[in-house]
């Protein structure tokens, strides 16, 4: 049998309303993972978000990959497998963005 990946999006798919593993799931996952497939958590959360559900399947090897695919991490070493920065200082055009998040990240309200 050839190892194949699994990967899971974590907030919605992996996860329940409660942020958890239901029990139901983790026992096919690891199933899979004792097989030998390789599991790949995918997220839009920094990678340090994602931890506590890397945690649970990282006695089998495996990724994360963070920040909407910016950040790649082979959990269970650590080690950085991919990382796309935004460059700094950012472009002109980001300010503007920039500014609302610092502000608290009021929404763009659009009129007609």
């Amino acid at each position: 049998m050839r190892a194949k990946a699994l990967v899971l999006d974590i907030d919605g798919t992996l996860t329940n309303s409660g942020k958890e593993i239901a029990p139901a799931t983790k026992a096919c996952i690891l199933d899979a993972l004792e097989r030998g497939h390789k599991g790949v958590l995918a997220s839009g959360r920094p990678a340090h978000g994602c931890g506590r559900y890397a945690r649970e399947l990282e006695r089998y090897g495996g990724y994360l990959l963070s920040h909407n695919g910016a950040r790649s991490v082979a959990y269970g070493t650590g080690e950085t497998i991919y990382e796309k920065n935004c460059p700094w200082p950012p472009c002109p055009a980001c300010t503007p963005l920039r500014r609302r998040m610092a502000a608290g990240w009021p929404p763009i309200r659009r009129t007609r």
